[in-house]
């Protein structure tokens, strides 16, 4: 504050807010002793100004104070923040290279610029419509999207993927494809290697019985009647059939009926005349076989009007003006196995045999009397009656004695054996038994 001195010249004061010291100044001009020079009392700066004056060299009193402008910004060079595209602006940005302020401005949108021509957005396809319309060369923006119509059918291609079968190898008939879409129109089938086919079929007629061919005997029945022409031709492609059929015999030769009886000798009675054919098909051509180089099995199932409890078949076979009686090899009594080679007509024979008492067990057999003691000597034992005396000691009667060998010409296993001779063997045996212990 300015303040008056006792001989009126005037002063400068100021007063310390903190501590309350006071300092004077004088502000009469022409006692200071002036620099020539402007002292600057504030630097200016980018944006604000600044202030210069002339200062006393004794006291440091200040006259002509002067205003300083700011100094103003040294901008460096723009640069891009984010560029602008067809629809949003962009920014730019600059920084003073004294103070470090920056500055942002915007550029403008560019705008789209379109193409003068269609795009296909989606391709119209046989079935399915599609679309294109005007794009603009810069963004993926479009305008004045169109309708492409569907062609309304598929073209069908050649067949591709085709393959030829070989005798090894599958083949295949090849897919066909649209030839616009490339849609699948028509899958391909396999085609089976060019190997022929074989199949065993038993074929059986009206009222005959069964034929029943196990694998194995499927195996034989092939190996038996394929020659090797037969293989090599099914190898390049031919269909091999086997057909084993059996029917029921509507006539037999007044001969072939005395064959039958002369083979059976009273042992069998007959059951039934079948036909056996056996024939081997190689595509269309038809092969009729009467008689195979080996033999091999058959089992056909006893007709239902010929089965009964405790009975034993047996076949006879007529060819060639010849009976053959051939044994069933199987222990099934629904079932007749046998083996053979040739094919015509056959006979199905059986024989009842009635069960036989079993022989007496060993705790029933008579054995040698114990010898009598001294004081136990028995009386001489009563003479047997007539009736009750055997030829030979333990020996059954002459009427009672088994019968003579079966002939030569019953089965061979022992099913169609001499069931007449068996029976009177049992018989006689029994009554040998009982004779015995009657005498004990």
């Amino acid at each position: 504050e300015e303040v008056k001195t006792a001989d009126g010249k005037s002063n400068e004061q100021r007063k310390c807010t903190v501590c309350g010291y006071t300092e004077t100044r004088g502000t009469d001009l022409e006692n200071h002793k002036w620099n020539t020079e402007f002292t600057i009392d504030v630097e200016p700066t980018c944006t604000t100004e600044g202030s210069k004056s002339i200062h006393c060299s004794v006291c440091g009193f200040t006259k002509d104070s002067t205003v300083i402008p700011a100094k103003g910004h040294e901008w460096g060079e723009w640069k891009t923040i984010s560029s602008p595209d067809c629809d949003d602006e962009g920014t730019q940005e600059r920084e003073c290279n004294v103070c470090h302020t920056k500055e942002t401005n915007g550029l403008a949108a560019n705008g789209h610029t379109w193409e003068d021509h269609y795009t296909v957005d989606k391709e119209a396809t046989c079935l399915t419509d599609g679309s294109k319309s005007i794009h603009c060369s810069k963004c993926d923006a479009v305008k004045d999207s169109e309708v492409i119509p569907a062609r309304g059918s598929h073209i069908p291609s050649e067949r591709q993927n085709v393959k030829e079968a070989t005798p090894t190898a599958d083949g295949y008939t090849g897919d066909i494809f649209c030839t616009e879409c490339g849609e699948l129109l028509e899958k391909g089938e396999v085609i089976p290697a060019t190997q022929g086919s074989l199949e065993i079929v038993p074929e059986i007629g009206e009222s005959a019985p069964d034929i029943l061919l196990t694998e194995e005997e499927k195996a034989a029945l092939e190996d038996a009647v394929l020659s090797e022409e037969d293989k090599a031709a099914r190898d390049d492609g031919a269909n091999i059939s086997i057909v084993l059929s059996v029917e029921i015999a509507d006539s037999v030769s007044k001969d072939d009926k005395e064959l039958t009886e002369n083979a059976i000798s009273g042992n069998y009675e007959l059951g039934e005349y079948l036909e056996l054919d056996l024939k081997k098909y190689i595509d269309e051509n038809e092969f009729v076989i009467t008689q195979l180089s080996k033999p091999i099995t058959i089992t056909i199932a006893v007709p239902d009007a010929l089965k009964a409890d405790n009975r034993q078949f047996a076949v006879v076979r007529l060819h060639d003006g010849k009976a053959d009686l051939l044994a069933d090899t199987d222990s099934d009594t629904a079932t007749i196995t046998f083996e053979t080679d040739r094919f015509s007509v056959y006979a199905i024979v059986y024989a009842d045999v009635k069960e036989v008492t079993p022989p007496p067990t060993d705790t029933d057999t008579p054995t040698e009397p114990d010898k009598p003691t001294d004081t136990d000597t028995p009386t001489e034992p009563d003479k047997p009656t007539d009736t009750d005396t055997p030829n030979d000691t333990q020996k059954p009667d002459d009427q009672e004695q088994p019968s003579e060998k079966p002939e030569d010409n019953a089965p061979d296993t022992g099913k169609g054996t001499n069931a007449a001779a068996a029976l009177a063997a049992g018989i006689a045996m029994c009554a040998a038994a009982l004779k015995l212990r009657k005498r004990k």
